[in-house]
């Protein structure tokens, strides 16, 4: 007797993690492929990846039909509160955020924060802050004080504006980081780590109240509940690494523990955005999705 799944099995979907998926052009338009790390069916362009090129890669099937890859988001207020980060202490904690900076030099604004944010005294927050007529990328920790990882970053390098940063607090005051495929350093805090606690917040290019939000598009943001290594962390920060404006996870780093992708946020449900791993979609205000 044949069976009435016999055909939908004969030739099932492929699965597996995201880096694992066939070539866009090896897998043919049209094909299909779950992403365990995600639960998110993706479809193949049949056309190898172009950065910034509609219409190449893989994309993402989300529930609506905003699905790039490639999206960014122009921020105003984007932060999930009541947040239990009490787990990402020092030494088991590693966040990597991509973003396109339009702000310029001179100017200020938030990359990524998980702890209070407001004012910086627990967690990791990574901002541009403005030195003069230039701007310094730093990270921020123990009642808000600062700590340069680059003077006058320069702003209009990388491919197509957009740039990754990796930072680790790894022991003391020691935190290590990455800048666009950099080798791995390390900057001494002017503090010792405070670790977050069970109501703070991860924001993505925004913090709490909405003030000093990022000055561009917040693309995508992982957090991993460890640390990863000094090659991982280049290999994360290495533009365009996957040839997508996506973090690329890979067997190495495994699966981030929180991720937050533009690409998923839903103009039809304008004040949400769903993330990996957060109990609770971040609360949104004032953002403009833009895909590339």
């Amino acid at each position: 007797m044949s069976s009435f799944f016999s055909g939908a099995l004969s030739n099932p979907l492929p699965t597996g993690d995201s880096w694992t998926r066939a070539d866009p052009v090896a897998a043919g338009a049209g094909a299909q492929f779950l992403s365990l790390d995600d639960m998110v069916l993706q479809t193949s362009s049949g056309v190898a990846t172009a950065v910034g090129i509609a219409g190449t890669g893989w994309f993402q099937n989300l529930s609506t039909r905003l699905g790039g890859e490639r999206a960014g988001l122009k921020m105003g207020n984007c932060v999930v509160t009541g947040f239990d980060g009490s787990a990402y202490a020092i030494g088991v904690a590693t966040l990597v955020v991509t973003y396109k900076w339009t702000g310029g030099a001179g100017t200020t604004g938030t990359l990524g924060v998980i702890g209070d944010g407001t004012p910086a005294t627990r967690g990791i927050g990574l901002y541009y802050i403005a030195n003069g007529a230039n701007t310094n990328l730093s990270a921020l920790t123990g009642a808000g004080v600062q700590a340069v990882l680059i003077t006058n970053v320069n702003l209009l390098s990388a491919i197509n504006g957009v740039h990754a940063v990796a930072i680790s607090p790894i022991a003391g005051n020691n935190w290590k980081f990455s800048y666009d495929g950099a080798a791995v350093a390390t900057v001494a805090m002017g503090t010792t780590y405070n670790n977050p606690n069970t109501t703070d917040q991860v924001g993505f290019g925004s913090r709490s109240g909405g003030d000093s939000p990022m000055l561009g598009e917040a693309i995508d943001m992982m957090l991993w509940n460890s640390q990863v290594s000094d090659a991982n962390m280049a290999l994360l920060t290495t533009l365009p690494a996957n040839l997508t404006y996506l973090l690329p996870e890979s067997a190495s780093t495994g699966a981030a523990t929180i991720r937050i992708q533009a690409s998923r946020y839903d103009v039809s449900l304008p004040t949400i955005l769903s993330a990996r791993g957060i109990g609770a979609p971040l609360t949104v205000s004032g953002v403009t999705k833009v895909e590339y």
